[in-house]
């Protein structure tokens, strides 16, 4: 996982906000446009789904595409990325890559965290 991190930024130092050598408040990130050019080197295909509706995201879940979600004041931190992976009961299932556990979270909470960050989305 960390070679990954480190080819992005380094392939992708454009798409990069902040730098990866500040602790907070520079911070670091990776945008969606970053990552959409990783994600469809090896999949052919990306589609930046930034201030998509629910029901898009939805839909891609049901076509078992998986979504890239950046969340705000999540898992303390101030911004970080979840990857949605289902749909169900107005809950969203998710991975968190930084605990590395499968976990769900309720409709209205996902929004609240989404918000924070701009309602930014990456899919394929």
């Amino acid at each position: 996982m960390l070679k990954l991190v480190i080819v992005i930024f380094s392939i992708l130092s454009l798409s990069i906000i902040g730098s990866p050598y500040k602790k907070y408040p520079g911070g670091y990130w990776v945008a969606p446009n970053g990552l959409k050019t990783v994600v469809k080197h090896y999949l052919h295909k990306a589609q930046n789904m930034t201030h998509c509706s629910v029901n898009s995201l939805k839909r891609k879940l049901i076509r078992c595409h998986l979504v890239v979600i950046w969340v705000g004041n999540f898992d303390n931190f101030s911004n970080h990325a979840i990857i949605l992976t289902g749909y169900r009961n107005r809950m969203f299932y998710y991975n968190d890559p930084w605990t590395g556990t499968k976990r769900k979270i309720s409709l209205r909470n996902f929004m609240k965290h989404w918000r924070l960050n701009a309602y930014r989305a990456l899919s394929y």
